[in-house]
């Protein structure tokens, strides 16, 4: 077939670049996911899924593709908090009170915390 794809046999060209480049097999879907700032919000987005698979929106499987992307986002948020508490446990250790003052924390504890009035 790929002999023939070179020789430019138009079938044999299509099947080849049908192969090469086969169309997308997921949907796109539309729903409400929340904001994942912290982990408050981690645990709102895998109920917006839950609740979207359990009203039809979404499949079993496209839930547990973008479970798996919500859990990867909290890998990576519980990777900065270690981080952020190994900061304060060597500021503590040594006793650098101005330096923990200005350390911010990666994430706020919620979103009422994110507001500014």
């Amino acid at each position: 077939m790929t002999d023939a794809a070179v020789r430019g046999e138009k079938w044999a060209l299509q099947l080849v670049l049908d192969k090469l480049y086969a169309s997308p097999k997921d949907r796109v879907v539309q729903f409400e996911l929340p904001p994942i700032r912290n982990p408050e919000g981690l645990a709102l987005a895998l109920d917006s899924i839950l609740q979207a698979t359990a009203a039809g929106q979404l499949s079993p499987s496209e839930a547990a593709s973008l479970s798996a992307m919500v859990v990867d986002v909290n890998a990576k948020i519980m990777a900065d908090v270690r981080v952020y508490l190994a900061t304060v446990r060597k500021l503590g250790e040594a006793n650098d009170k101005k330096a923990l003052m200005q350390l911010k924390a990666p994430y706020p504890a919620s979103d009422a915390d994110t507001d500014t009035a």
